[in-house]
């Protein structure tokens, strides 16, 4: 699963689960990224929100924890511990009503035989409330805010629509919710089409990325490789000469022995010969 964000110094943030960590890529342009690891222990139902120039992340985690922590920083909260409902939650999901985050999910309870959405503050008390509860499954459920107003939408198993609900929250962050006539699709839905092709871009634009780097990296190698091989030829061409060089010297200093030597025996035959005329 990937989050992408237009963050306020221009940057994009791109946040993705990579095995059992979490992953923060930092873009200022194509050719300038920066990622490091936010999460450690992820295990499953990876859900981000940005909030006043923050990311913050809810996940469960590899101790069967439902954690959530603010980007950034090095430890998390524990909402619930690994020996508690976090067995049986799906559909985590973030949202904000007046200034305040909360993080809310889906779960059986068995003791009602219902399914409920319940819903934590992480910086306030930490209790888990019911948002609303239901006899069978949902299929799904989301959190939207239209026109400064926060809705609750909801999928039944025999309902192809959402149902809307206003949500309303008072001092002791007690969620009421009313019923609301549906909202026009076709704007949500746009807003999925413009962000699913800003990730594919995004995915393109990298892909490119690394198509071009590897393309200059092998380059770089064919460059380097082609200059080292350029380089062993003139010196094996210098060796060679160099070779050359040394039998032709050998050869001509030989030549000059041996044309010394002959001179010597030449001097020493003549030598000879007129000490035997002498003698005669």
């Amino acid at each position: 699963m990937e989050f992408i964000y237009s963050l306020s110094d221009g940057k994009k943030a791109v946040i993705y689960d990579d095995g059992n960590n979490v992953m923060l890529l930092f873009i200022t342009n194509i050719r300038n990224m920066q990622s490091a690891v936010v999460v450690r222990d992820y295990l499953s139902l990876l859900d981000c929100m940005y909030f006043r120039n923050n990311i913050y992340i809810a996940y469960i985690s590899t101790a069967n924890e439902l954690k959530w922590k603010q980007a950034g920083r090095e430890e998390g909260l524990v909402l619930i511990s690994g020996n508690g409902e976090a067995f049986d939650i799906s559909m985590l999901s973030q949202f904000v009503i007046n200034e305040k985050i909360y993080v809310s999910y889906l779960f059986y309870n068995s003791s009602q035989n219902a399914y409920e959405i319940r819903y934590v503050n992480p910086n306030g008390d930490r209790k888990f409330k019911v948002m609303i509860s239901a006899k069978e499954r949902l299929n799904d459920y989301r959190i939207i805010c239209e026109n400064n107003e926060t809705f609750l939408k909801i999928k039944y198993p025999e309902n192809d629509k959402y149902e809307y609900y206003k949500i309303s929250v008072d001092g002791q962050e007690d969620i009421s919710l009313s019923k609301e006539y549906l909202i026009d699709e076709g704007e949500n839905v746009k807003n999925k089409e413009r962000l699913e092709l800003e990730i594919e871009k995004l995915r393109e634009e990298l892909k490119k990325q690394y198509e071009e780097e590897i393309k200059s990296m092998k380059e770089n190698y064919t460059r380097q490789y082609n200059e080292l091989s350029d380089m062993t030829k003139q010196v094996q061409e210098e060796g060679r000469k160099y070779r050359e060089l040394y039998v032709q010297t050998l050869d001509v200093l030989n030549k000059k022995t041996q044309r010394k030597k002959e001179t010597a025996d030449n001097t020493g035959t003549e030598s000879v010969k007129t000490k035997t005329v002498k003698e005669d």
